[in-house]
């Protein structure tokens, strides 16, 4: 954690007045900055951080008060009567397995979908309920109701459970209609997979589980959805970003050598061990490469802000770092996406591959020109992260020393596939981290 979350955790009346003034010109500075990047996310930000000011220099009405810890929500049950919880997660122990519910989360209770709400606060009047987990009912319906329940009926009679915190079924769901929107908007056909083919796919492998538990954290919450066929893909962009005032693309002899025939292209290439495999060893057995339905699911970070390899690390709560540019392929492929990682703070990562990156860049692309018909101009910013910029350290051409590039040139509005030698260092380029069910 940072020094500026660690302070905004901090309610105003404890921060002296030194402090608070430290963090009122560090918020104001903020918000001047997202004000400038103009984007439905920095506006959103915006509001909070500008709701955080005026919390940071309003009296509170009672200073003596001291903080809660969480806020306790009233609910009714399903006899009329009202009870007190706490929004608290609950393990659930079953068949040598761990199940986290967050506040949110469904699950089944004898066949019967239910959402899991926290535990009954110490503050509710019936202290022999004190702790027990309160699930939603009828939640398939209108909902709205609520059951207090022992733990052991969840264990005896649960299933199906979904373990995720921030990605929930709702949120994969929002996401997958997204993708379906995106792929409409690009005018690409691609069979999505269904939404129940989706959320089971995800769910039915418990080692998948806990890794994700894991990447979340770390911010790895948006899915990607990647069809194998790079040529239509880059066709796609190529065509709605000179539609909305872009410039041509720009192919090196590497990837004009990839697009003429995609079959020889090594995917997933293990750089001094191994040469990978081809699109049809992978759709031979798409299990072992995050297929489902034939297209590509892995999940990345929304955003990338590459580190220059001379600046100071840049280090999560989780402890990991972020990646940075500058290094030679064999460097991040040992440090980043190999078995020696003690730690395990890249646990399950690995570079992405071409199909992921121009999805992910898609994605963007949707968001701030397609859905709303804008056009680019001079002056337009990055899309996709600070440098957009990434090597594929996980492909690899036949016949050919470079290793695939992609660069948005926000200048030129241009995208630029190229090639680079492995042991080329530049602190722009960094391969972005994706995690998938297996690979």
């Amino acid at each position: 954690m940072n020094e500026s979350q660690t302070i905004q955790s901090q309610p105003g009346e404890f921060l002296s007045p030194a402090e608070k003034e430290a963090r009122g010109i560090l918020l104001a500075q903020e918000i001047v900055a997202l004000q400038k990047a103009g984007t439905e996310e920095a506006n959103q930000a915006v509001i909070a951080k500008a709701q955080e000011l005026e919390r940071l220099f309003t009296p509170s009405a009672d200073p003596t008060q001291e903080p809660e810890l969480y806020q306790t929500t009233e609910l009714m049950l399903e006899d009329g009567t009202n009870t007190l919880i706490r929004p608290e997660n609950f393990s659930v122990q079953q068949d040598g397995k761990n199940h986290n519910l967050f506040p949110g989360s469904t699950f089944k209770l004898s066949g019967i979908r239910v959402r899991f709400k926290g535990l009954v606060d110490v503050s509710d009047p019936r202290a022999e309920n004190h702790g027990q987990p309160v699930i939603e009912i009828d939640i398939e319906a209108e909902g709205g109701l609520h059951r207090i329940v022992e733990p052991t009926l969840i264990e005896t009679e649960g299933s199906d459970f979904w373990s995720w915190e921030k990605l929930t079924p709702e949120v994969i769901e929002q996401q997958l209609a997204k993708w379906q929107e995106i792929y409409q908007g690009l005018g690409i056909e691609i069979h999505l997979p269904s939404k129940e083919a989706l959320l089971s796919y995800l769910s039915d492998n418990q080692e998948f589980i806990e890794l994700v538990q894991k990447k979340e954290q770390q911010g790895f919450t948006q899915m990607v959805i990647a069809p194998p066929e790079i040529k239509n893909m880059i066709d796609g962009l190529n065509t709605a970003i000179k539609a909305h005032g872009g410039a041509e693309l720009y192919l090196s002899d590497t990837w004009k050598e990839m697009l003429k025939d995609e079959g020889k292209t090594h995917f997933f290439v293990n750089l001094g061990k191994d040469q990978g495999s081809t699109m049809s060893q992978i759709q031979a057995s798409p299990e072992a490469f995050g297929m489902l339905n034939g297209c590509f699911i892995s999940f990345i970070e929304p955003r990338q802000n590459i580190v220059k390899k001379d600046e100071p690390d840049v280090m999560d709560s989780t402890g990991r770092k972020a990646i940075k540019g500058g290094l030679n392929a064999q460097k991040y492929q040992d440090d980043y996406f190999s078995d020696a990682d003690p730690g395990q703070h890249y646990q399950g990562e690995q570079a992405m591959i071409p199909q992921e990156w121009l999805a992910a860049f898609a994605a963007d692309l949707y968001d701030k020109y397609l859905k709303s018909n804008r056009q680019m101009d001079a002056s337009v910013t990055d899309l996709f992260d600070s440098a957009t910029a990434t090597w594929f350290t996980s492909t690899a051409v036949p016949g050919r020393d470079f290793l695939p590039y992609a660069r948005w040139y926000s200048v030129g509005r241009r995208l630029y596939f190229r090639g680079y030698d492995p042991t080329f260092p530049d602190d722009r380029l960094a391969p972005r981290p994706s995690v998938r069910k297996k690979a």
